[in-house]
């Protein structure tokens, strides 16, 4: 008796219905870690820009060539106030001495215009519709304040970071903002070890 050799249609049918199966449950874990990781970098990201923030907002840095004084050891606000955003999301500040300072963190390399879809949104910085913003900078929104101010010893300054490759992204896929910014809060306490 002769039998032929082989699978048959039902047992090719079952194999290849397991096969799909598992390349589906494949597709979904290597999905789920690559969102993962967008989220960890994009984490990174606004962490590193807050960091860099904050260093030279206590310790100062350099602008061109001039010296931008920090926080501590002040006995007053060496900014007089006049820490802002420029209008491609890079921060600058008015120097104590009346000199105007651009300080980049980093600047994004890849500048893009970004028409905001209504108030706050994408950005907190987006008025209206229809609004258009360059961005070059990780910074979307900037506030220094002494509204509680101790006795004018201290700074309460607030600040919103924000990636900008999730920006453009958010455009088409309607993101909810914490996946591409995060806003960051501190007060300096303005000291005594520097006269002036």
């Amino acid at each position: 008796m002769n039998q032929a050799a082989g699978f048959t249609i039902i047992e090719l049918m079952i194999a290849g219905i397991l096969f799909l199966l598992c390349s589906l449950a494949l597709f979904e874990l290597l999905d789920q870690t690559y969102q993962m990781t967008r989220e960890a970098m994009v984490r990174v990201t606004l962490n590193s820009e807050a960091r860099n923030l904050f260093h030279t907002l206590a310790d100062g840095g350099k602008a061109n060539t001039e010296w931008v004084p920090g926080y501590h050891g002040h006995q007053r606000d060496p900014w007089s106030h006049e820490l802002t955003i420029t209008d491609d999301h890079r921060w600058k500040l008015q120097n104590a001495v009346g000199g105007d300072a651009t300080l980049l963190g980093r600047s994004y390399p890849d500048a893009f215009d970004l028409d905001c879809q209504g108030a706050d949104t994408p950005l907190e910085s987006c008025t209206s519709t229809g609004d258009s913003h360059t961005i070059a900078g990780y910074v979307d929104e900037l506030s220094p304040q002494s509204v509680r101010s101790v006795g004018n010893k201290t700074i309460e300054v607030s600040f919103t970071v924000m990636e900008p490759e999730q920006v453009f992204i958010t455009m088409e896929k309607k993101l909810p903002r914490r996946d591409y910014s995060e806003t960051f809060w501190t007060v300096f306490t303005l000291g005594t070890n520097k006269k002036e």
